[in-house]
């Protein structure tokens, strides 16, 4: 990965440039090694990392990546993998991360280096190519996504037919004595 993407380490949180909430001033997002949202340490001023990029967990969720296209400031614990745009795309690199189970040692704190992190082969197919499977990944994710959250709406919609048909079907009118 080294020889394809510029890998740094976060630093220290720019402590006179600090904000845990987002002002017009402080509007350049800090990322930690969380996920998701938990991701988010506070706000700053200026961001360290300008380009499209992956970050990596380095401890805690070694390994996790997020696709980062904004400007933002990494800290401690989260390695940033610019890739060199002539030779690889961003989206097409964090895919690839996802499959990668990175050999860390198990002594004492586990921890992912960014020269552990350079060592990592990935096969570099054309742009055009890695074009081609970031649209197809990024369907198949889309499709993932409808049915995580359609699918408990449509069980409930489901649900309530059901009980409505289950009541017209037990309801009866009574008989005249």
């Amino acid at each position: 990965m080294s020889e394809i993407c510029v890998l740094s380490a976060g630093g220290d949180v720019p402590k006179d440039k600090f904000s845990k909430e987002r002002t017009s001033e402080m509007c350049v997002p800090i990322f930690s090694n969380g996920i998701g949202d938990k991701a988010l340490y506070g706000w700053t001023s200026e961001p360290k990392i300008r380009e499209r990029c992956v970050t990596i967990a380095a401890r805690g969720t070694i390994g996790y990546c997020e696709l980062r296209t904004e400007p933002f400031f990494p800290v401690i614990r989260l390695i940033s993998a610019v890739p060199k745009e002539e030779i690889m795309i961003a989206d097409y690199l964090k895919y690839f991360l996802e499959t990668v189970s990175f050999d860390v040692p198990t002594a004492g704190i586990p921890q992912l280096t960014v020269p552990m992190a350079g060592k990592v082969l990935i096969p570099v197919p054309s742009l055009e190519e890695q074009e081609r499977i970031v649209e197809l990944l990024d369907k198949f994710a889309a499709l993932t996504e409808s049915l995580t959250h359609g699918l408990p709406a449509e069980i409930a919609a489901r649900r309530k037919q059901y009980e409505y048909y289950r009541d017209k079907l037990l309801t009866f009118k009574e008989v005249p004595a």
